[in-house]
């Protein structure tokens, strides 16, 4: 019986070292929120994490951007000096 006894009084004592629980009756409740408070968390990671990834996306977006307005670039720079190149062919041509 003493055995008993001390096994309660050592379970009582546990639960009121719970935050929130002073008796049997409050480890529902307690549950309860920590659950909800799990649910609430898991759901606010996923936001983030669709955030995140949609971040990603536009970064990745931009970064193609960027390479296709480089190649265009290059491409009018080498246009730019075929022009040039035909100027100045057309310049000797006259002045001959």
């Amino acid at each position: 019986m003493k055995k008993l006894e001390d096994q309660i009084s050592s379970w009582r004592m546990m639960i009121t070292d719970i935050p929130g629980v002073t008796c049997f009756e409050d480890l529902p409740v307690k549950f309860a929120a920590l659950q909800k408070e799990v649910i609430h968390s898991t759901q606010k990671e996923g936001e983030i994490t669709a955030r995140m990834k949609q971040m990603e996306v536009a970064l990745d977006a931009i970064e193609i951007g960027k390479k296709n307005a480089e190649a265009e670039a290059a491409l009018a720079k080498e246009k730019a000096e075929v022009l040039i190149s035909e100027i100045k062919r057309i310049e000797l041509m006259v002045s001959v």
